[in-house]
C-alpha cells in the first residue's frame, strides 16, 4: 500500500511519479524530528531512509532511523544534547547531571539506605547513556564502589564520557551517511576534524598556563615538557624509526628475515567507495568494530603460529581508508624457514572471512617478503609511519592528498576512535629504555648489566639494548629489567590509591630514575587565563597519551 507524501516540511523529498508510503505516526514523528533537530544532515538522512525503504521495507527503514536518531541523542534528560552539540555546552550539561546525581543518592540514603541509593545512582548513570564505573561483580566491594560513586559526582568524568560518546556516535553517523570519503572528508568528517583541531589548541593553551616545578626549583611550562616528549610527534617518529631500525639490525644479525603484511577488512566493514557512493555491502560496522575483526584475524594467527612453534617479533601499524575504515600493516621477522608456513597460516586466516568476495585474494591480504638486496626492512614501513605521525618527508598520501594534512586527520581519526597506531611485538618494553635515558641526568655508581644497557639507552642503541635485555621473543618476567612501581603517597580525587613509576628493577639490580617530586602551578592566574582554562574541553589523547610498553607476544626463546 502507498500514501502520497505528508504536507509541510516533506515535500521536497517527492520525486516525480514515484509516491511513497512514509509508515505510521510513529515514522513521521522521527522524520520530523530529523528535520527539526538535524537540518544540516537532513537531506543525507531522508534519501537513505527513502533507499532502504524502496529496497527492503519501511519497517527496516525504520529500525535504521531509530538508531540513527539513538546515536545523535546523547540523552533527553540531558536537555536534549546531542552528538554533534558545540562542546561549550558539555561543561554545564556535566555539572547539571553530576550535582542532581548527588542530591539524589544523598537523599536516597537517609530516606532509605545506601544500598538502594547505590541502586538509584546505577540506574540513572545508565539512563544517561553511560556504564557506571563499577563491575556488576564488584558492587559489594567498598574499595571499588567508592571510587565509582566518587566518579558519577565528578562533572570532568561526565565531561570525558560524554565527549567520548560525541564524538564516536556523530563519526559514526556522518561516515555512514557519506561524509568520510575521498570524494568529501578524507579518513575523518570535516565537522569532527575542526572540533578535535580547536580541542587540542584550547588544551595547548592550557598547557602554556601551566608550570611544573621540583624541589630543587627547576621549573618549565607543561607545553614546554610535552614538546621535550614523546608527546611531540617528531620525537615520536625518531624513536619509532630508531626503534624498528634497531629491530632489523638484530634479525640480520641472527639470521633472521623480514616480511610485510597487509591485511584490509571484508567489503561489508567499509561505508563508502572512493568516489563517495554508498557500498552496498555495508552492514553498518564503525572503525571500531572494523578493527575488532583485525584483532580477532591476529589472535588466530598468533595463536597458530604459536602451535606450529614458530617465533616471530616487529611492528604493526594500522592507518585509516578513505572512508575511515581500519587495516594493518605488518612488518614481521622471523627464522627463513619458517616463513612458507607463516605466510600460508597467515593468508588462510586472513581470508577466512568472505575470502571468495570478489577482489578478496588480491585486495584483501598482500605479502611482500623482504629482498635485503633491494633495500632495508626498514624502508617498507617508513612512509606507513610518517604519514601518520607528521607527514614528514612523505609528500602525498596514498589518495593524492598533501601528507603533512593527512597526518593530523588520521592523528585526529586514531584519537577519536581510540585506535592504537603502533604496536611493536617480541621486543623488550621502551618505558625501561625511556627510563634508562633518563639516567644520564642522575650522578651515581652504576655498573654491570644496568650500566651497559643505559650506555645502550643514551645512545640510541636499540639493537644492543634488545640483546642485553635478553633478545626478541622473552617474557616480560624474564627480562633483567622492569618498570617499578609503587604507591603515590596521597590518595587521588576519587579516594583510590594508585601507583606511580620510580624506577627499574630485576635480575639486572635496582636503580631509581625518578628523583623529582613536581608541583603543578599557574603561569598567570589572571581572570583571561581562568577562561581560558574553561573552555579546555578535550584532554591530550592519541599520540599525547602516556607512553606505551611492547608487548611480548613470544613464548619460545630465539633461535
Amino acid at each position: 500500500m502507498t500514501a502520497t507524501l505528508p504536507v509541510g516540511p516533506f515535500n521536497w523529498l517527492k520525486k516525480e511519479g514515484r509516491p511513497y508510503a512514509l509508515g505510521d505516526i510513529r515514522s513521521r514523528k522521527m522524520l520530523r524530528t530529523v528535520e527539526n533537530k538535524h537540518p544540516h544532515l537532513k537531506q543525507r538522512i531522508f534519501n537513505r531512509y527513502l533507499r532502504i525503504a524502496d529496497s527492503a521495507t519501511y519497517h527496516q527503514a525504520d529500525i535504521w532511523l531509530e538508531g540513527l536518531l539513538d546515536r545523535l541523542h546523547l540523552h533527553d534528560d540531558l536537555g536534549g544534547l546531542k552528538a554533534d552539540s558545540p562542546f561549550e555546552l558539555f561543561r554545564s550539561f556535566s555539572e547539571k547531571i553530576s550535582q542532581r546525581l548527588e542530591r539524589d543518592f544523598t537523599s536516597h540514603a537517609a530516606a532509605v539506605n545506601g544500598k538502594e541509593a547505590l541502586n538509584l545512582l546505577i540506574r540513572e548513570t545508565e539512563k544517561a547513556g553511560m556504564e557506571f564505573p563499577v563491575d556488576p561483580a564488584e558492587l559489594t566491594d567498598k574499595e571499588k564502589v567508592i571510587p565509582g560513586v566518587a566518579r558519577v559526582f565528578d562533572p570532568a568524568w561526565w565531561r570525558r564520557k560524554l565527549r567520548n560518546k560525541a564524538y564516536v556516535n556523530s563519526e559514526s553517523v556522518y561516515r555512514e551517511l557519506g561524509l568520510v570519503s575521498d570524494a568529501s572528508n578524507i579518513y575523518i568528517s570535516e565537522y569532527n576534524f575542526r572540533r578535535y583541531l580547536t580541542a587540542q589548541a584550547s588544551n595547548e593553551e592550557l598547557l602554556t598556563l601551566l608550570t611544573a616545578e621540583n624541589q630543587f626549583g627547576y621549573s618549565a611550562t607543561l607545553a614546554t615538557l610535552k614538546e621535550k616528549s614523546v608527546s611531540n610527534p617528531r620525537n615520536r617518529r625518531n624513536e619509532t624509526m630508531m626503534r624498528i631500525g634497531g629491530l632489523e639490525d638484530y634479525a640480520n644479525e641472527h639470521g633472521h628475515v623480514g616480511v610485510f603484511y597487509t591485511i584490509t577488512c571484508p567489503s561489508k566493514y567499509h561505508a563508502t567507495h572512493r568516489n563517495g557512493h554508498a557500498n552496498g555491502k555495508f552492514q553498518g560496522a564503525s572503525p571500531l568494530d572494523a578493527q575488532k575483526y583485525l584483532n580477532r584475524v591476529w589472535a588466530r594467527v598468533r595463536a597458530a603460529l604459536k602451535r606450529k612453534g614458530i617465533e616471530w617479533y616487529g611492528i604493526r601499524t594500522v592507518e585509516p581508508h578513505h572512508d575511515g575504515t581500519p587495516h594493518w600493516h605488518l612488518l614481521m621477522f622471523l627464522n627463513k624457514f619458517d616463513l612458507p608456513q607463516a605466510n600460508q597460516l597467515f593468508r588462510e586466516h586472513a581470508l577466512a572471512e568472505d575470502g571468495d568476495e570478489n577482489g578478496a585474494q588480491e585486495n584483501r591480504f598482500v605479502i611482500e617478503e623482504i629482498d635485503p638486496e633491494k633495500g632495508r626492512a626498514t624502508g617498507y614501513v617508513a612512509k606507513y609511519i610518517s604519514k601518520s605521525i607528521d607527514g614528514y618527508e612523505v609528500g602525498e598520501d596514498s589518495y593524492g592528498n598533501d601528507a603533512v594534512e593527512s597526518a593530523a586527520r588520521i592523528r585526529a581519526w586514531a584519537s577519536i576512535w581510540g585506535i592504537r597506531q603502533f604496536q611493536f611485538m617480541g621486543s623488550p618494553s621502551v618505558t625501561v629504555y625511556r627510563e634508562l635515558r633518563r639516567l644520564r641526568n642522575i650522578e651515581g655508581p652504576r655498573e654491570g648489566l644496568i650500566k651497559e644497557l643505559e650506555q645502550a639507552a643514551d645512545a640510541g642503541d636499540w639493537r644492543r639494548y634488545v640483546e642485553l635485555m635478553g633478545g626478541a621473543c622473552l617474557r616480560l618476567k624474564d627480562r633483567p629489567l622492569r618498570a617499578h612501581m609503587v604507591p603515590r603517597p596521597t590518595e587521588n580525587k576519587y579516594h583510590e590509591t594508585v601507583e606511580q613509576l620510580k624506577g627499574l628493577m630485576g635480575a639486572a639490580g635496582q636503580v631509581v630514575t625518578r628523583i623529582f617530586e613536581w608541583t603543578i602551578g599557574r603561569t598567570r592566574p589572571t581572570e583571561d587565563d581562568l577562561q581560558t582554562a574553561n573552555s579546555a574541553e578535550v584532554a591530550v589523547r592519541g599520540a599525547n597519551a602516556p607512553p606505551w610498553s611492547s608487548v611480548n607476544n613470544c613464548t619460545h626463546p630465539v633461535r
